[in-house]
């Protein structure tokens, strides 16, 4: 097993999202304060899901291990 490393931020203001779903495949798992999410998974690509209300939703491709930042831009005017 290897680490995948997920992080939820604003695409504007660059702060961290707190406490989203993250899911990797059938795997989900909530960010923490820091709009992070930490995986435990097999070497190899994944998709990465992030649907957090007020935020466009966004899949990404990733490969693990590894340490990815994902944008997202807010819903709210």
């Amino acid at each position: 097993m290897v680490r995948l490393e997920i992080k939820v931020i604003d695409k504007d203001s660059k702060a961290p999202i707190a406490f989203v779903p993250v899911a990797v495949g059938a795997t989900v798992q909530v960010a923490d304060e820091s709009g992070t999410a930490v995986f435990e998974v097999p070497e190899g690509n994944y998709i990465v899901s992030v649907k957090p209300p007020f935020y466009r939703g966004k899949q990404v491709q990733v490969k693990a291990p590894g340490i990815y930042i994902i944008e997202l831009e807010s819903l709210l005017l």
